[in-house]
């Protein structure tokens, strides 16, 4: 009965027969709920994984890994889908699984920056600004804008410089800057020229960072920007010889990057060579500097504030995929990161850390090139960092790698990955656990080599213990890296399991409704179950987990795949207790 039935009902008596239905219907749910949660834990919502193909890999999801100290990493990425999906395809053996890794976090700042952000008041070293008293405050109107873009087309260099500054400061207002208004007062074509200005640097830095914050706006102010043909302006402000405006320029174009559509073009337009030279020498001296004298990566020299926002901007230009980009601007970019890696700034490392882990999730080719940087040694060192701000990119970083061909995952194992997953395994931060299991899970889809490196460092127990510790979204991930192992180990490695409780473990999951995790649970069991020396154990520990209960269960699942496998080990290995009551319920 819906609330608003209740309420026609009772017209008569608002305060009786209403409050008497809704008191019948909470005890009603209240039966309901206390059924539900004697069978099994509530259902996912969340981050449900999908079911791909037999060949698919996995890529990780953008995961909730921020705190209240870390604001959410990945603005613009879309999380995998939180629609569950009924199961209509046949289960595969193995699955390096691939969620939609634009899709987990999705809200606030990148790693330690915007994806589009516009520039501050007060950021600027020297602050021509305060040379005027007038303030003119968050006060505007259309008229006032209007007469502001006619002292920019002023003929005195005193007016338009004002009027520049008049205009800066009004779009640097924080909630509701006139960033549409001043676009219809036709503010672009006198403004665009100042940016060229060089003799005159301080009208150019203030025109430059009047574009910054009209780009940060929505996607249609930041495409009236670029048709507007600041994009080889703003490029050759980054090349000039002005290094205050050559960070406001870097800045423009990470706002105009950040807006994903026109990534590419201020990639093609040339922005790689002179971003980079920008770092190692405070400026570039021509957009034709060699990408190559980049890619030595001699140390920085340019202000931590102009390091910061050009790490920010290659974190925005490789943060989708489909980039189009020169070999050999990708490679001074990877051999740029791994000197920002080690750079003392912590926003830097985070957003360079941050690029790496977009890299690692792109192509093969860029996955090599990384590590043929060296740039795993660098990785692992910031899984044990203080941070967390850093174990979180450094751990996406290597776990898109493994997700990688075997020679890959090999490299990153040798790199000491294991000891640091171990740890983050009893992290206090679930989603940590989380991003932790999903890593293993693409380790144990690899070969036996690498499955044993997971047994020898102890990491068996411990996924048995996550999925005990009733996190859903944990329990999913070390679900599939029980999984995988039953798929891609030996007879002896799944010995190995049992020992560490994991047929119990598998069994526990069958509770879950999201159908992808039950159905590769179920096809995991049937592998355990058909080696003869293993069987024993096995079925004793699906018992002591109440697993003829659940599997009971799943023979009136809405999935017929499901159900056939779910009556399938009733019939092969329980059918003598199907009717009765397992050990230990």
């Amino acid at each position: 009965m819906s609330l608003s039935a209740a309420s026609t009902s009772s017209s008569g008596c608002p305060g009786g027969s209403l409050m008497k239905d809704m008191d019948s219907i909470r005890e009603r749910r209240a039966k309901l709920q206390s059924i539900i949660h004697s069978m099994r834990p509530p259902a996912l919502t969340l981050n449900s994984s999908d079911l791909k193909s037999r060949d698919s890999r996995r890529l990780g999801d953008k995961l909730h890994l921020s705190s209240s100290s870390t604001p959410d990493p990945h603005p613009r990425r879309p999380h995998r889908t939180s629609s569950l999906r009924p199961f209509t395809q046949h289960l595969p053996d193995i699955m390096k699984r691939e969620g939609s890794s634009q899709s987990a976090p999705e809200a606030s700042r990148q790693p330690a920056s915007f994806s589009r952000r516009p520039y501050e008041t007060g950021r600027s070293r020297h602050m021509v600004s305060e040379d005027y008293k007038s303030d003119e405050d968050a006060e505007y109107t259309q008229e006032t804008l209007e007469e502001i873009v006619r002292g920019i087309k002023s003929n005195s260099r005193k007016r338009r410089l004002e009027n520049t500054i008049r205009a800066r400061k009004l779009l640097s207002i924080e909630v509701g800057p006139p960033i549409k208004e001043f676009l219809k007062a036709g503010i672009l074509r006198p403004l665009i020229p100042y940016v060229q200005q060089q003799e005159d640097s301080t009208l150019q830095l203030e025109a430059t960072w009047v574009l910054t914050n009209l780009a940060s706006g929505t996607a249609a102010h930041t495409a009236a920007v670029v048709d507007g043909g600041a994009v080889p302006v703003l490029i050759g402000a980054l090349a000039g010889g002005d290094e205050e405006v050559a960070e406001q320029a870097a800045w423009a174009l990470g706002n105009i990057i950040g807006e994903e559509r026109y990534r590419n073009q201020v990639v093609s337009a040339g922005v790689v060579t002179p971003l980079l030279a920008a770092l190692h020498h405070g400026r570039a001296s021509s957009s034709s500097t060699s990408s190559s004298s980049a890619s030595s990566s001699p140390s920085i020299s340019s202000p931590v504030s102009l390091v910061r926002v050009v790490a920010w901007v290659l974190a925005n230009i490789f943060r989708h995929k489909g980039l189009v980009m020169e070999k050999q601007e990708r490679q001074a970019c990877i051999a740029t990161l791994k000197t920002l890696l080690s750079h003392p700034d912590c926003e830097v490392t985070v957003d360079a850390l941050w690029t790496v882990s977009y890299i690692a999730v792109g192509d093969e080719e860029g996955q090599r090139e990384a590590v043929e940087a060296d740039i795993l040694p660098d990785l692992v060192t910031h899984l044990g960092a203080k941070e967390r701000q850093k174990v979180i990119p450094a751990l996406r970083a290597t776990g898109n790698l493994v997700m990688g061909s075997n020679d890959l995952t090999d490299a990153v194992l040798a790199a000491g990955v294991l000891p640091h997953y171990s740890r983050l395994l009893v992290s206090p931060h679930h989603n940590l656990r989380r991003e932790v299991s999903w890593a293993l899970s693409n380790v144990t889809a690899g070969n036996r080599n690498q499955i044993q490196q997971v047994i020898d460092g102890g990491l068996l127990p411990q996924l048995v213990e996550v999925i005990g510790q009733n996190h859903l979204d944990v329990q999913r991930e070390a679900a599939w890296a029980l999984s995988n192992l039953t798929t891609c180990g030996s007879p002896e490695q799944l010995g190995e399991l049992l020992l560490a409780g994991g047929a119990s473990a598998l069994t526990s999951v069958l509770a879950v409704s999201e159908t992808g995790t039950v159905g590769v649970v179920l096809s995991a069991l049937q592998k355990i179950l058909k080696i003869p020396n293993l069987r024993n154990e096995a079925v004793r520990q699906v018992r002591v987990a109440q697993g003829v209960q659940r599997l009971e269960a799943l023979q009136g699942y809405v999935d017929s795949d499901i159900k056939e496998r779910a009556t399938e080990i009733l019939n092969t290995y329980f059918q003598e207790n199907t009717e009765g009551r397992d050990e230990g319920s």
